[in-house]
């Protein structure tokens, strides 16, 4: 059973997902399956896992080329952090995962 934090946090990354698509043409399919199966909370917290460290998913190097960090599933856990959905820890690693992403990525 979800709360209405989770409720919340999974519509916001559904529609910066459709803004995505509507700006650029990204569909992110398997972004939108998997959070289907297992919810947004825990798909993002998937990306901010020890595990992943240093592993940037393709759909944020999409986005930050395109210029549309600020739809990234990083970005909507910063957003994100009053509703305590995500430990500090979390929100330090989404901060740090964007500032790589864009050191690297970022066409500006």
């Amino acid at each position: 059973m979800i709360d209405e934090r989770q409720r919340l946090f999974g519509l916001l990354v559904k529609r910066r997902l459709d803004r995505a698509k509507r700006q650029k043409g990204f569909k992110f399919i398997g972004l939108r399956n998997i959070i289907k199966r297992r919810g947004a909370v825990a798909v993002a917290k998937s990306f901010l896992s020890e595990h992943n460290t240093g592993n940037l998913n393709d759909g944020l190097r999409l986005l930050v080329r395109a210029g549309l960090s600020d739809l990234s599933v990083e970005q909507a856990v910063i957003d994100c952090e009053k509703f305590k959905l995500f430990s500090k820890k979390e929100v330090l690693s989404a901060k740090k995962r964007l500032k790589f992403a864009k050191a690297f990525f970022d066409k500006k």
